[in-house]
């Protein structure tokens, strides 16, 4: 997704960025990347994981969401697409 590609370039991490795709460049399964972050004395690792969007591969997000300790949940704000996503955030909330 732009959202996840755009936070891992932010961070100078795209070679960090494991993506599924289509021959149009779409998300077929998920994308997958880590962020690390040090201190002086602690370690962060965020693994974080893009799950399509697209309704013909909603069968794929019950897998990508095994094992997670949290969900960002990014839509476009707006107003009319917005409506539209409410379905989806109900099908996520059935998986955790």
């Amino acid at each position: 997704s732009k959202v996840f590609k755009y936070l891992f370039k932010h961070f100078g991490k795209t070679d960090k960025i494991t993506s599924i795709e289509s021959t149009v460049g779409r998300t077929l399964f998920f994308d997958f990347g880590v962020l690390e972050f040090k201190g002086a004395e602690w370690d962060l690792n965020f693994q974080i994981y893009s799950a399509t969007g697209q309704d013909f591969y909603a069968s794929t997000r019950p897998s990508t969401l095994i094992g997670v300790d949290g969900i960002i949940f990014v839509v476009d704000s707006f107003q009319k697409k917005l409506f539209k996503k409410y379905p989806i955030m109900e099908r996520i909330n059935k998986f955790v």
